[in-house]
């Protein structure tokens, strides 16, 4: 990558919009009306992503290989970055990899979707939505760094004083190109049997603490504790309480025990709900996350979990009835 960018925005959970998802941060205009032009900016249309940068003037593109002239230059990869709401600190939180980045900011098509309170909302960069990644919550753990050795007080920098951290992002979304897999779409039946079901939970467990630590976090697995949650990752001041399910089969349903479930409910900000499906032949994990601005469990993808309450017993011959209320989770 020759050319990239970092483009400061406010801080979101899916970028479509804010029917669902509310915006935090990103400077005084986001904090007194409440949103800002970058709300769009990973909402799809007509197969391109159209993204906004309050620049505070002209995005200068000669600093990234454009000519005086030029109105705008090609094959930027655009690193959209965000200040955390919980622990503070930028962290990158997608990008744009061969866009169009302009240096005057263009007006959007009337037909784009991308209109707020009557205003058609501008944007700074395009590019193929194929070719766009918006890391989920927990996948957003690299760190910006500000002041003399990063970005400064604009919400555009070019990076050209910190060439190893820059350096540093290219070798990241390398490897999530590389690591990342495609969601499978088979049917294939839930396994019963006691030694492929204990098969199925430890490739699930691995493949969680395998994404996690990808991700710099460190796992400490608590699957002997009665928690109510598998596994628990740190990473600087978050800490995330995971419970792990895994599947044989294709479809998105697993239950939970009532102290999982319970647990869900009391911790949700900071439990993860990881579900990896397929796990004897192509593990997919899918991560669900509660969103507090839409009050459901959904993953990046937008899969949205509901939940169903069920009441079982168990009868034994001594007359003796044990109740428990188990939890059945399936997708949307």
């Amino acid at each position: 990558m020759n050319r990239i960018i970092f483009f400061n925005i406010g801080w979101m959970r899916d970028y479509q919009g804010l029917r669902d998802d509310l915006i935090k941060g990103g400077g005084k205009h986001i904090s007194k009306e409440g949103w800002g032009g970058e709300i769009f900016n990973f909402k799809e249309h007509e197969s391109q992503f159209y993204g906004y940068v309050e620049a505070w003037g002209k995005v200068n593109i000669n600093k990234i290989g454009a000519s005086t002239e030029d109105e705008f230059i090609d094959n930027v990869t655009v690193v959209w970055t965000a200040r955390r709401p919980d622990t503070g600190g930028t962290y990158v939180i997608g990008w744009y990899e061969n866009s169009r980045v302009f240096r005057e900011r263009q007006i959007s098509a009337k037909d784009s979707g991308r209109e707020f309170n009557g205003q058609i909302l501008h944007f700074v960069a395009t590019a193929k939505s194929s070719e766009c990644v918006l890391l989920s919550i927990d996948e957003r753990t690299t760190n910006v760094p500000r002041g003399l050795a990063g970005m400064g007080q604009r919400n555009v920098w070019y990076g050209l004083n910190n060439p190893g951290f820059v350096s540093l992002v290219e070798k990241f979304i390398a490897n999530y190109k590389a690591n990342n897999s495609e969601i499978a779409n088979s049917k294939t039946p839930q396994q019963f049997d006691i030694n492929k079901r204990k098969r199925v939970e430890e490739i699930a467990v691995e493949k969680v603490k395998e994404y996690y630590k990808g991700l710099g976090y460190v796992i400490k697995s608590v699957e002997d504790k009665n928690y109510g949650w598998d596994l628990e990752a740190t990473l600087n001041k978050i800490k995330l309480l995971i419970e792990v399910k895994g599947l044989s089969g294709s479809d998105l349903i697993a239950d939970l025990t009532p102290n999982e479930y319970t647990k869900l409910k009391e911790k949700k900000d900071t439990y993860r709900l990881c579900i990896v499906t397929e796990a004897l032949k192509k593990p997919q994990l899918f991560v669900f996350s509660f969103s507090t601005d839409s009050d459901v469990w959904k993953d990046l993808t937008g899969l949205i979990l509901s939940f169903t309450e069920i009441v079982r017993a168990q009868v034994k011959i001594e007359d003796q009835t044990v109740n428990t209320n188990n939890h059945s989770i399936k997708s949307k």
